[in-house]
């Protein structure tokens, strides 16, 4: 057994700061425990005795999907008609073709604007409910008023450059309409 910590423990406090693969490598052979450490995060559970050369095959494994989740993540820069969102420098552009050549204008927007702005381009064309705005905008666990919401969208709408952005769908949420200048 490990010293100070016990496996589960220690899995609990990589799985704050990191996503990286973990594999169990323990002689608790209970389902139990095999369904705890699984459900609290690990990618695999092996018992002891085990074979050398089925832990290798796991370990690639592991990695082989971690390096094809890791390559698969969302884009650096979301596009949209004319619009670029730098997701890594908190940056939103609009590009205006002139004669000679294509010119970005930087839009100041706030880091709520950011986060919404974010969902909507990452899924453009797709409607939102409220509810899902508020959790992507201000966090999951935060309530916030109905207002505040249009308020942002509206903030939103008069830094794209008019109405056609962002659409209001009765009944349903609002949509980001991916237009072309």
């Amino acid at each position: 057994m490990m010293p100070e910590l016990n496996g589960f423990q220690l899995l609990k406090k990589i799985r704050e700061k990191s996503d990286i693969p973990v594999i169990m490598l323990t002689a608790r052979s209970a389902s139990s425990d095999k369904v705890l450490g699984l459900d609290m995060g690990a990618d695999d559970y092996i018992t002891k005795p085990f074979d050398p050369l089925e832990l290798c095959a796991r370990v690639k494994a592991n990695i082989r999907r971690y390096g094809s989740a890791s390559s698969a993540k969302s884009p650096v820069v979301l596009k949209a008609g004319p619009l670029e969102l730098d997701v890594e420098k908190c940056v939103l552009y609009k590009c205006i073709e002139g004669k000679s050549e294509n010119t970005k204008n930087e839009i100041e927007i706030t880091s709520t604007e950011f986060r919404v702005l974010q969902l909507f381009m990452s899924n453009p064309n797709r409607v939102f409910t409220k509810t899902q705005i508020s959790a992507s905008g201000w966090g999951e666990n935060t309530y916030v008023e109905d207002n505040s919401i249009m308020v942002t969208l509206s903030k939103l709408r008069s830094k794209l450059g008019g109405d056609g952005w962002i659409k209001n769908i009765r009944g349903l949420g609002y949509r980001m309409e991916v237009q072309d200048e």
